[in-house]
C-alpha cells in the first residue's frame, strides 16, 4: 500500500545535533548489526552518537554526508537537492527524519524518529492481510513487539525464523546430518545406485556449509543479472520435502537458475525458507514457478513470512535481494531480502516502543516506515518490482 506523503517543501530541517560525522576508517570499535543507512548512493561515512548513555552508529552515503554537513544550518526543504523532483526529495528527507539523521521543525521545536511520523505522512498506513503469507508476516510482527526484553538483533532473529516448526524428536531422528538429508530426498533410482550426491546434469554436485547444501549451475560461467538477484522459496510441510525437491531438480536441468540450496539438517528443513532457488532475472523465475506449480499442485504449504506469495497457499513465494548499496554495515551484512526486511522491522518496533508512540502500535509504525521506504507491505516486495505476476491467485 503506497504511503501518502505530506508536502514538506516549506518545512525547515536540520542535521541532528546528536551525531558527529566520521569516516569509516577512524571508528575504533565494532559496528553493531543495527547500524542504519538511508541512501544517496553506497555508504562510505558514519554518524556516531555523541551521547555517553548509548553508543549508536548510522552508516550513510557520501550524498547523505554532504547533506548532513549542509544542514548544520537549518534550511527550508524546497531549497535542498535540486536534482530531485519534489516527491523524491520529500520522500528522502522524510526517511532521514524517521532514521533520526535529520530533524524537522514543527511548532517551535525540532522532532525526529517515530514522533515525526504524523508530520511527514497524511494518515496512518492501514494494512490488511492480502494472502496467507501476508497474514503470517503480520502475526510475526505482532508477536515480536510483545517481547520487550529482546535486543534489536534478537527481535530481528525472531522475525527471520518465524513460522519455523519446533524440533520434535521424530524430525531430529529423520535428519540428524546432511547425509541423512541427502538420503531422504534422493530419487528411488539414485538410492538404488547409492548416489546420494544427487547430481543434476549440467549442475555441480552439492557443496556443503554448516547450514546448507548448495547446488550450482555449471553451465552459467558468467552471470549478467538485473540490479537484484531474484529467488523463489519452495516451502512444503516437512513430510513433502522430498517430493518437491525431486520435482524442482527435474526442472532445473536446462533451466536458467543460478543455484539452489536446501537445509542441511533438521534445523534447516524445519525453517519456512528450507529450499531456495536463485535466478538472475525475474521473468526466468516466473517461468520456472509456473512449470513447477503444475508438478506440485496440492502439496500442503508451510509458508515463508515476508515474501511474495505466488500460489494460493504459499507453497511457492519469491523475493528480490536488495541492491548492494542498500545493505547495512554490521556483524551480519543484510544482503538477503528477508534479513534486510527483518532488520528494519526490528529497528522500527524498538524505536516506536522507546518513543512511547500512542497513535499506533509498534508493528504499525514499522509498516508505515517500510511503505515510506518503497516496500509494498501487502505483497512484501519492492514497490517497483510489483506487477500482476505477484498477485496471489
Amino acid at each position: 500500500m503506497p504511503v501518502h506523503l505530506k508536502d514538506l517543501s516549506h518545512h525547515v530541517v536540520r542535521a541532528s545535533p546528536s551525531y558527529q560525522l566520521r569516516s569509516l576508517a577512524v571508528v575504533p570499535y565494532a559496528l553493531p548489526s543495527n547500524a542504519c543507512t538511508s541512501q544517496l548512493g553506497a555508504f562510505t561515512k558514519l554518524l556516531v552518537s555523541q551521547s555517553s548513555e548509548q553508543r549508536s552508529i548510522q552508516a550513510i552515503s557520501e550524498g547523505v554526508a554532504a547533506l548532513f554537513l549542509q544542514l548544520h544550518k537549518p534550511t527550508e526543504i524546497r531549497n535542498l537537492l535540486p536534482e530531485f523532483i519534489s516527491f523524491q526529495r520529500d520522500s528522502l528527507i522524510a526517511n532521514l527524519v524517521l532514521d533520526e539523521v535529520l530533524e524537522l521543525h514543527v511548532d517551535g521545536s525540532f522532532v525526529s524518529g517515530p514522533c515525526a511520523l504524523p508530520h511527514v505522512i497524511n494518515s496512518k498506513v492501514v494494512t490488511s492481510p492480502a494472502s496467507r503469507i501476508s497474514e503470517l508476516s503480520i502475526k510475526a510482527m505482532k508477536f515480536a513487539q510483545r517481547e520487550r526484553l529482546f535486543t534489536i538483533e534478537e527481535t530481528a532473529t525472531m522475525l527471520y525464523f518465524s513460522n519455523r516448526y519446533p524440533v520434535a524428536p521424530s524430525w531430529r531422528d529423520r535428519w540428524p546430518t546432511y547425509q541423512a538429508v541427502l538420503r531422504s530426498i534422493a530419487s528411488p533410482a539414485a538410492e538404488a545406485l547409492g548416489d546420494f550426491r544427487l547430481s543434476i546434469p549440467s549442475w555441480l554436485t552439492p557443496l556443503r556449509s554448516p547450514q546448507w547444501l548448495v547446488w550450482r549451475n555449471n553451465k552459467l560461467t558468467r552471470i549478467k543479472s538485473e540490479s537484484r538477484i531474484h529467488k523463489i522459496y519452495l516451502s512444503p510441510r516437512p513430510d513433502y520435502i522430498s517430493a518437491v525437491f525431486q520435482a524442482a531438480a527435474t526442472l532445473l536441468n536446462g533451466s536458467s537458475a543460478i543455484s539452489m540450496k536446501l537445509g542441511a539438517d533438521h534445523y534447516g528443513l524445519l525453517r519456512a525458507d528450507k529450499m531456495v532457488i536463485y535466478f538472475a532475472f525475474k521473468d526466468d523465475l516466473n517461468e520456472f514457478a509456473s512449470r513447477l506449480l503444475v508438478q506440485i499442485a496440492g502439496i500442503p504449504a508451510h509458508g515463508v513470512p515476508f515474501s511474495t506469495q505466488i500460489d494460493s497457499d504459499g507453497l511457492l513465494s519469491s523475493a528480490a535481494d536488495p541492491p548492494q548499496d542498500q545493505t547495512y554495515l554490521g556483524f551480519f551484512p543484510d544482503n538477503s531480502w528477508r534479513i534486510w526486511i527483518c532488520n528494519r522491522i526490528a529497528q522500527a518496533i524498538h524505536a516506536a516502543r522507546n518513543a512511547n508512540l500512542r497513535s499506533m502500535e509498534p508493528w504499525e509504525y514499522a509498516i508505515s516506515k517500510l511503505c515510506l521506504a518503497g516496500i509494498d507491505t501487502e505483497c512484501w516486495t519492492w514497490r517497483d518490482e510489483l506487477d500482476e505476476s505477484h498477485v496471489p491467485r
